[in-house]
């Protein structure tokens, strides 16, 4: 009988650990608004966090960051680890709660792209990323889809999340389907981007994460050719702006990364394009198709339009008219998802939208009188 009851109570603990829901305060757009969120398909029986998209989550407390072969990309975090304990009540604003709610967006967001890629995509593929790390520290700029980082008390942005699996969607994409976008171009970026805006249902990024300076908005009107003001360069400015006071010592973590990339493209710095914020000149332009068109509409445009970005440009020569002395990329660039996006709306709505594809390039200056239709 004492058997039972005990085999009662654990079966009671476990089912109010990993069934109710939690409260997540989220930003979007600049307000602070509650989301309830189930947490009882991210808790194993033996209360950490797994699923079928990751198998752990650590926590730790951010000391300081290095570099591997000094290159500003491959972030280096040391950290001091704390343990999580998931067998009592989540506690908002606790490790727990940032590790838990990141994990929810994280598998929202992996479902959301694998289902609408037709399980084309697949992120267990992924190994590396099976574990993830959470963090406290003073740098949620240099987050990446291996550590999220968060300053104590911060709302959470959803789109930071889904900016970071976007990452891991777009590396496959380019990798497994060999889809030729050569790196992280502002294509590459602003497709990218548009997935997080679309899932998010906002045109802002990185709210509580980066300074207000550097939060992008898909809503502004952006311009092609590309702005100086897109350029590595602006971005720095930006960044000192944002850190004045503590850009003055060199031992903040922030100062270490800015210094790096300062020195590594100090000679290029208006040369170098930051395809990050440049890619809003492709998501703003999209994100003007789905306000006219749905999401479910766009999304799937643009997924089946990217999917067959080889075979339009293969046909570039076809339809693409270049002017004399014109450098055509070796890449995939904005014609030739300007062209599989007509294609593609012949295909799937009967050409129904093409006027709005072609009027939201146009507003962006894009020069699609260049492409034969």
């Amino acid at each position: 009988m004492r058997g039972t009851v005990v085999f009662i109570v654990f079966f009671l603990c476990v089912s109010c650990s990993t069934t109710n829901k939690i409260d997540i305060r989220i930003i979007r757009e600049g307000k602070v608004i509650k989301n309830s969120i189930q947490i009882g398909d991210l808790l194993d029986s033996h209360y950490q966090v797994s699923n079928h998209f990751i198998d752990a989550i650590s926590f730790a407390v951010l000391d300081s960051i290095s570099f591997k072969d000094s290159n500003p990309d491959r972030i280096i975090v040391h950290s001091t680890p704390e343990l999580l304990d998931f067998s009592k009540k989540i506690k908002t604003y606790s490790p727990e709660y940032y590790a838990v709610s990141t994990t929810y967006y994280m598998t929202k967001c992996m479902n959301y792209y694998e289902s609408l890629f037709g399980k084309i995509i697949r992120f267990n593929s992924q190994i590396d990323y099976k574990t993830i790390k959470i963090l406290f520290g003073d740098v949620p700029l240099i987050t990446s889809p291996k550590n999220y980082i968060y300053e104590k008390r911060a709302p959470l942005s959803p789109s930071i999340i889904y900016h970071e699996i976007g990452h891991r969607a777009f590396w496959l994409i380019e990798s497994d389907l060999g889809i030729k976008f050569k790196g992280l171009t502002y294509i590459h970026v602003g497709l990218l981007e548009y997935f997080t805006v679309s899932l998010n249902d906002s045109p802002v990024v990185g709210e509580a994460g980066l300074a207000e300076n550097l939060v992008r908005h898909a809503e502004y009107q952006y311009q092609y050719p590309l702005p100086d003001s897109l350029f590595l360069g602006h971005t720095l400015m930006l960044i000192k702006n944002a850190y004045m006071s503590q850009i003055i010592d060199s031992t903040n973590n922030i100062v270490k990364y800015y210094n790096l990339i300062q020195n590594k493209y100090k000679q290029i710095l208006f040369q170098k394009i930051d395809n990050h914020r440049a890619g809003l000149v492709i998501t703003s332009t999209l994100w003007r198709i789905r306000k006219q068109i749905g999401a479910e509409k766009t999304d799937k445009l643009i997924a089946s339009t990217i999917l067959d970005l080889n075979k339009f440009m293969e046909r570039r020569s076809q339809f693409y008219v270049a002017d004399t002395g014109e450098n055509v990329a070796d890449y995939i660039d904005w014609y030739d998802l300007y062209y599989g996006l007509i294609e593609k709306d012949m295909e799937l709505y009967k050409g129904a939208y093409n006027a709005i594809i072609t009027s939201s390039f146009r507003q962006t200056g894009f020069p699609v009188h260049k492409v034969k239709l």
